[in-house]
């Protein structure tokens, strides 16, 4: 499809079994509103969601669970034509299953909503993840003002538990009869070759009498999973709040954001292997806060300009759960042979983890740096280390925490995709630098210019 085609045109070469398969998000030329709940930043908070029927003494400790409210705006329901949530889930304790949300029970009689499984891992409910479900919820179970939320688990014994670290409620309306922004993506267009660090620009229209508030660009390609899904070839995002802070969910992981016209942003894909059949597209936001969506850039290729990426990932399988109080689950990730690792010019490694409280983390025995997590919050670290420490076929990854009372506590969570190890391989001749001031045995006068 021609990719100047506005907002409100629908796309006929979206493939929503693959988008599907990851996590739902809007189309080409959906137009719609994002409405925002958190649920405070207590480490006793409401963001734990407990089996009712735990018995442990700590998991009684919270309960009953906490509802959270979400506001809807006056007007907003009025040509609603569906409605989603998505979520910030820490997928909990191992065994935790049944997870759902309802949303107003003080006055309705709504069902209970069940919240999708991971569907790329074999042990869904012993995987250790932060990702994004979505719930598709009937309109009629909602109303303008405030809008309780209530959620549920089933642990089938002493402490079940996940945690829900933000909602995001997305109302739909039918394009034709919602004011809203229009636009493109400009550059690059469909079929072309991009390079590093590649510059990305869109073209957006306000309504009448409103304004572009912000444009967020999102790809699909292969590269590292943000969202936790453990897939890997996906239109790349992740929504996510600190715990620790009042804020509500935000993107991450995506192209690029911009807020002032005119619209661009640099794709730094440096972590990105060189690969074709990617695409992109824009979501564009106007003042009333209503999205509109862009047509896909499809036939993208990326080339790097003299290097290739390598993602080396843990697997095939990863242990469910990747966690244990003494830090004595381990992972592997295998590099082959014919790669010849020890010719990489820089090797790093991304781990997302949960309660790591700034662990050691360690490579075939050696440490290489800290986790870089605090206690029960989400991180996700990146960091470079020697590549003397790989080796050819499989390398040992562990991570460990030790409380200073001697004890373990929680434990380090290895979080969905587990480790990831990057390397940059040079084309040819690696760059040379060479230094032409000071010259050889030049004197300096303090201070050096």
């Amino acid at each position: 499809m021609n990719k100047t085609l506005s907002c409100c045109v629908l796309s006929a070469q979206v493939m929503l079994g693959v988008i599907a398969a990851s996590h739902a998000a809007p189309q080409p030329g959906e137009v719609y509103l994002e409405l925002y709940e958190y649920p405070g930043t207590s480490d006793t908070g409401g963001w734990r969601v407990t089996d009712p029927a735990a018995t442990a003494a700590d998991a009684q400790l919270y309960l009953p669970n906490k509802w959270h409210t979400i506001t809807i705006p006056t007007g907003a329901l009025a040509g609603a034509t569906r409605v989603e949530a998505m979520l910030e889930r820490w997928m909990g304790h191992p065994g935790s299953r049944e997870k759902r949300l309802k949303f107003n029970s003080d006055t309705m009689t709504n069902p209970w909503i069940d919240v999708p499984q991971l569907t790329a891992v074999s042990d869904s409910d012993s995987s250790m993840a932060m990702d994004n479900p979505v719930v598709t919820v009937p309109v009629t179970q909602l109303r303008e003002g405030t809008n309780r939320i209530d959620f549920y688990c089933n642990g089938d014994g002493d402490w079940g538990q996940w945690g829900e670290y933000g909602t995001m409620l997305r109302i739909y309306y039918n394009p034709a009869a919602k004011a809203h922004a229009t636009g493109s993506i400009t550059s690059p267009s469909a079929n072309a070759t991009i390079g590093d660090s590649a510059a990305i620009t869109v073209e957006g229209t306000p309504p009448p009498g409103g304004s572009v508030s912000q444009v967020n660009v999102i790809g699909y390609y292969e590269g590292y999973d943000e969202n936790g899904d453990n897939i890997t070839t996906e239109w790349h995002e992740f929504y996510h709040r600190p715990r620790s802070q009042s804020v509500h969910l935000a993107i991450t992981g995506h192209i690029g954001s911009d807020t002032s016209p005119p619209y661009s942003v640099t794709w730094d894909n440096a972590q990105v292997p060189s690969q074709a059949g990617m695409k992109m597209l824009a979501r564009i936001k106007d003042s009333s806060g209503i999205w509109c969506v862009t047509s896909e850039v499809t036939g993208l290729t990326l080339a790097h300009s003299n290097y290739n990426i390598k993602l080396y990932r843990a697997g095939p399988s990863i242990p469910a759960p990747l966690w244990d109080p003494w830090g004595t689950k381990k992972c592997s990730v295998n590099i082959p042979a014919a790669d010849n690792i020890s010719s990489a010019e820089e090797v790093r490694i991304l781990w997302k983890t949960w309660a790591s409280h700034d662990a050691d983390f360690s490579i075939n025995g050696t440490v290489i740096g800290k986790s870089g997590g605090s206690n029960h919050e989400y991180s996700l670290t990146t960091r470079t280390f020697n590549k003397s420490v790989l080796t050819s076929g499989n390398n040992t990854i562990l991570s460990r925490y030790v409380s200073p009372d001697g004890g373990a506590h929680h434990g380090v969570e290895m979080l969905l995709p587990g480790p990831v190890i990057v390397a940059k391989y040079y084309r040819g001749a690696m760059p040379s630098v060479t230094l032409t001031v000071p010259t050889n045995h030049a004197v300096f006068s303090a201070p050096a210019n």
